[in-house]
């Protein structure tokens, strides 16, 4: 089984009536997960050494390629559509509120007024960052933490349009909803709804 941070391995050896299980629970170990039976069986087994150093050569290597993979920049956003403002573009305060899912919580959309300019923010649990405008009511939530950094996609939207000729603009935001992230443990497309306040 494996979730993030969380991982479990049973390895059998039928020959010599041997189940070694492993079980880790640090963010990326399971690398170590994986080598360590090995390690046990070649001891418990007496088999002969081997010429690999199961920690120096296979462990060590796994960890950091894992952890080089999950530090890279990804590029999982779908492609830009050039020159399409957000519809409150002249009002970002009509993004800001509490959207909150039963399951998973509350996002909490915020304004950072600087100098010259105004940005949205987002704050999720202990996640905070700014929020920078994509395309349309799109805009790219960055989480740059010291194990992991992936961008994600957030749109925004206002309830379905009925009628012929009504304008998008007069409409209220009132969800949000976040791309298709890997290892998102199921938050990926949830439809997190604004509270009125």
């Amino acid at each position: 089984g494996a979730t993030s941070g969380f991982t479990s391995d049973l390895i059998f050896y039928p020959d010599h009536d041997l189940v070694i299980s492993s079980t880790s629970n640090i963010f990326g170990g399971s690398q170590f997960a994986e080598v360590l039976p090995s390690l046990i069986a070649e001891t418990l087994l007496d088999l002969p050494k081997s010429d690999i150093d199961w920690v120096e050569d296979l462990g060590v290597p796994l960890s950091k390629s894992f952890y080089d993979r999950l530090l890279a920049p990804t590029d999982d956003l779908p492609p830009k559509i050039p020159k399409k403002p957000a519809t409150f573009a002249n009002n970002l305060s009509a993004y800001v509120g509490e959207y909150s899912d039963p399951q998973f919580g509350t996002f909490v959309i915020g304004l950072e007024k600087g100098n010259k300019t105004t940005t949205l923010t987002y704050k999720f649990n202990e996640f905070t960052s700014t929020l920078k405008h994509y395309h349309n009511d799109a805009f790219v939530a960055s989480l740059d933490e010291p194990l992991f950094h992936y961008d994600a996609l957030i749109t925004f939207s206002t309830d379905p349009v009925s009628g012929r000729g009504r304008d998008k603009k007069k409409q209220s935001i009132t969800r949000m909803q976040i791309q298709e992230v890997p290892g998102a443990m199921g938050i990926s497309k949830k439809v997190f709804k604004k509270r009125r306040v």
